[in-house]
């Protein structure tokens, strides 16, 4: 009360007020009659105008047709336990997927939880070509996303591990690429145009630099005032990042503008924040000039041993688009 006049304390109030004013330039791109998903990314086939969509509690990956038809890609069947990032190279028609046991899967067996990998599927047939997996001994591991570089190699952030994995094309099997005490959750990563550079956003810690050559860590300097922080998915795009950031208040969707050196954010913008649909949201993809993204995973839902808290509260999955 004895604060309640003070200009500083009211100049306060006004930037929560501000803060919470919505930013609304997202569309709806499709929605999956399906509750329970737990949705956690999306990914594009250019070829066929098809998504595809991951699903955590469900243990599987949904094809979404450019009809709105939904059919079952792959799952339980094929190894799956949770699914995380998925990413699809249009070049060579493969969608790789990053998947995990843990504590909030179902049917989780003792043996499995901590244990994790990479999936490689075709992309015409979904036929399973390989798993490259993780052991959870001496200790478990979470792979949360993935990226393709301009070569084919596919990299991999451990959630759980300050840990970035690699399958290299030359060697076909997954090995770690770097692990630094700089990192504490690695999380969304993207590549620079030239395929030099690997940005990465770690949860915790902001967003950083890596030379995929000579693997020198450099951590990107925050626009003045701003927060990169709590970052989920990352994504490169004309020499700007765009993010998903669900641990900040509100849950927003950002676009981080680089400086030539991919040093530092020179300015910041916010794309989406306090859109009504937005129930934690998770990944993304880029198509063109639009960006696609999960509004509504609702993991907040998914307890322990993959049971709901309140199932009566679950909701279709939900995809929105933004023009960038």
């Amino acid at each position: 009360a004895s604060l309640k006049n003070n200009a500083d304390f009211q100049n306060l109030l006004k930037k929560f007020e501000a803060n919470a004013q919505p930013t609304n330039n997202a569309q709806t791109a499709f929605e999956v009659k399906e509750k329970g998903l737990v949705t956690e990314s999306v990914a594009y086939d250019a070829r066929t105008k098809n998504f595809y969509l991951a699903s955590v509690a469900q243990r599987k990956i949904l094809r979404v047709g450019n009809d709105g038809k939904t059919t079952v890609f792959a799952d339980q069947n094929a190894g799956l336990w949770s699914v995380f990032g998925i990413k699809i190279d249009n070049k060579r028609q493969i969608l790789w997927a990053a998947s995990s046991a843990h504590k909030q899967m179902p049917d989780l067996k003792s043996e499995e939880n901590g244990m994790t990998g990479i999936f490689k599927f075709d992309l015409k047939s979904g036929k399973l070509l390989k798993k490259y997996l993780v052991p959870n001994q001496p200790k478990a591991h979470w792979l949360g996303d993935l990226a393709i570089a301009p070569n084919g190699d596919v990299y991999a952030t451990d959630s759980i591990n300050p840990l970035i994995f690699v399958i290299r094309k030359s060697k076909d099997e997954i090995e770690p690429f770097l692990e630094s005490t700089s990192f504490a959750s690695p999380q969304g990563l993207d590549f620079s145009k030239d395929g030099k550079f690997m940005l990465m956003a770690d949860y915790s810690k902001g967003v950083f630099k890596i030379n995929l050559a000579t693997k020198e860590i450099t951590k990107i300097i925050p626009a003045e005032n701003t927060t990169m922080l709590g970052i989920d998915g990352l994504y490169f795009y004309q020499n700007s990042l765009i993010a998903t950031q669900n641990g900040v208040n509100p849950q927003r969707v950002i676009k981080l503008n680089l400086s030539k050196d991919l040093k530092r954010i020179e300015n910041f913008s916010v794309l989406e924040a306090n859109n009504p649909l937005f129930d934690e949201i998770t990944l993304g993809v880029l198509n063109g000039n639009q960006f696609y993204f999960v509004a509504n995973s609702q993991w907040n839902l998914l307890g322990d041993s993959g049971k709901f808290s309140a199932p009566e509260k679950l909701t279709n999955a939900n995809v929105l688009k933004i023009k960038l």
